[in-house]
């Protein structure tokens, strides 16, 4: 008696369960995929106040002003990163950009869940990404406000800094008042 049939029988099966587990894990890495964008490492200056080292020039410098904390503000309100850019340092504000559009995509992914959700765990999922995303984006949104506030802060604080009064004596000993410029 010959048992191929069966085991060809026996080897489908095995295969139809293969295919069933393995698109069981594309569905949930697909599920885990925006979360993936927390974990990613974020440069050491990125949120820090530290600028790179920029090579000197032979061109003439532009001379700087003081930014406006409340224009760095807005900025940021209307476009993710803009205020930095105003303030002077838009890698600053990448991160919660990213953050923030992440947020606003985990909300979209959510919705669309939400739509083609065939059971309630997958309805109940589906509106905890949502909330995640919400979460997310809102969080992103107000950590981009406040640092490109920080940013415009920190930017004035370092011109205040070439400029200093000074108390002193002179070679006679007499007082004198002057101001110090660093460059």
């Amino acid at each position: 008696m010959d048992n191929r049939p069966a085991q060809r029988g026996h080897s489908r099966s095995s295969e139809l369960r293969h295919a069933i587990e393995e698109d069981r894990e594309r569905h949930a890495m697909r599920r885990l995929a925006p979360f993936a964008l927390l974990l990613l490492p974020t440069p050491s200056t990125a949120q820090s106040g530290e600028r790179p080292a920029i090579p000197e020039t032979d061109q003439p410098q532009v001379q700087e002003t003081d930014k406006h904390e409340g224009i760095a503000f807005y900025l940021e309100l209307a476009v993710p990163v803009l205020g930095h850019a105003y303030a002077g340092d838009a890698g600053r504000g990448v991160v919660p950009a990213v953050v923030a559009v992440g947020g606003v995509g985990m909300v979209a992914l959510s919705s669309r869940s939400v739509d083609t959700a065939t059971g309630f765990d997958e309805f109940i999922e589906a509106l905890a990404l949502g909330l995640l995303g919400v979460t997310a984006g809102v969080g992103g949104k107000i950590w981009g406000l406040a640092s490109a506030v920080d940013t415009a802060r920190d930017h004035n604080r370092r011109l205040q800094e070439h400029v200093s009064p000074t108390l002193g004596l002179t070679p006679d000993g007499r007082a004198s008042i002057g101001l110090s410029l660093r460059f």
